[in-house]
């Protein structure tokens, strides 16, 4: 789960850089920059969440 999570995060970073260096993209840039460390902390919480620890 925690896996699948990160590549989430890798899919969100990498359309960060993907997208086209044009300004009309570059709020699409930005929103998946910041959603990009949102998300590993979303994926912290839902493993946490799943896993029961002893």
């Amino acid at each position: 789960m925690f896996g699948s999570g990160l590549a989430v995060v890798l899919v969100l970073l990498l359309a960060t850089w993907g997208l086209p260096w044009r300004r009309r993209y570059a709020a699409a840039r930005v929103w998946f920059a910041v959603t990009a460390p949102a998300a590993v902390v979303l994926d912290f919480i839902v493993f946490n969440g799943l896993v029961g620890w002893p």
